[in-house]
């Protein structure tokens, strides 16, 4: 999470996000994706929406969200109580880090579950 409302925090988010050096794992990046361009103008690059590749995996006609795919892949419950708050208020609540925080390892977490299954 960076605030939009620091010029500073904008630029270097840009930096991270249109490096194609980097890659950027999630869940519902197409939609971040959009918000982003739209409202700051920064496109995000080298990106891996696991909601889609694990639909793909199980052959589902949806995409599987962070909270599923968490269940799913690893086994552990990934709370989402934060996920409805406001997130322009400055400065973010310590709930707003940890579910913000979680939410991101955890797309790193079951990229990591699916490239181990995929190399056994």
């Amino acid at each position: 999470m960076f605030p939009a409302r620091f010029p500073i925090a904008v630029a270097s988010a840009a930096e991270i996000l249109m490096n194609p050096d980097i890659q950027k794992v999630g869940f519902g990046i197409k939609g971040d994706n959009k918000e982003l361009r739209s409202k700051l103008d920064i496109g995000i690059v080298n990106t891996q929406d696991l909601s889609f590749t694990l639909k793909r995996m199980i052959g589902d006609k949806n995409a599987i969200g962070a909270r599923a795919a968490v269940a799913m892949v690893l086994k552990f419950r990934l709370g989402k109580g934060a996920q409805k708050s406001n997130w322009g208020a400055y400065p973010l609540s310590n709930s707003q880090i940890l579910y913000a925080a979680n939410d991101a390892h955890a797309a790193i977490c079951v990229e990591k579950a699916l490239l181990a299954a995929q190399s056994i």
